[in-house]
């Protein structure tokens, strides 16, 4: 791919202020990025002492990481998995208005008991993904992983009862949670991680 000289003039302000770290990190894992990107990354290591010529890249510390395929991708930045925590807990929380509306549209059909339960849950679940997003304590995923469930067995029983069955609208359900139980599973990896730091 190539890259035009604008960008290519960005990547050379950006390589040089990485720290040695970083460019050690791009030259272990070269294989995955653009020629140019690593070209460029061999002559600051060059430059800085790092290494001595684009030979030294056949040393065991600079050995081709293989690219592993993880169902929790890891995030090494710290700020980056902050970002990817929040970002997520954001949808989380977006997540929980889903169960508040259909409490108002229960309020309207007048069926006040359903309508408090679900006006409750969602509530409860909005309150947990924003003290998640703030805090990042595990508890809050626990606890909207448990309202999930529950939500799961109340969705289950109004789309089965539905008639006649509707695949697509189940489909979709089987969608949205899996988004949010992958999610909520991935925050309590990159909290796991954050908590090694």
């Amino acid at each position: 791919m190539q890259l035009d000289e604008g960008l290519i003039k960005e990547l050379e302000k950006s390589i040089i202020d990485y720290s040695d770290e970083e460019v050690m990190e791009i030259l272990k894992k070269r294989k995955h990025y653009n020629p140019i990107v690593v070209k460029m990354t061999i002559e600051e290591a060059v430059k800085r002492g790092i290494i001595n010529s684009e030979s030294d890249l056949v040393a065991e510390d600079y050995r081709v990481e293989p690219f592993r395929f993880h169902i929790f991708p890891s995030i090494e930045k710290h700020e980056i998995r902050i970002r990817v925590i929040k970002s997520l807990s954001r949808g989380i929380l977006l997540a929980g208005i889903i169960p508040t509306i259909f409490g108002f549209l229960r309020i309207a059909e007048n069926k006040m008991i359903e309508a408090f339960i679900l006006l409750c849950l969602g509530g409860i679940w909005i309150a947990s993904a924003a003290l998640l997003m703030r805090s990042f304590h595990q508890r809050f995923i626990y606890l909207i992983l448990s309202m999930g469930g529950l939500s799961v067995i109340y969705v289950a029983k109004v789309l089965l009862g539905l008639k006649p069955f509707r695949f697509m609208d189940m489909f979709v359900a089987l969608i949205i949670y899996g988004v949010i139980f992958y999610s909520l599973l991935y925050i309590k990896s990159l909290i796991k991680i954050n908590s090694k730091d």
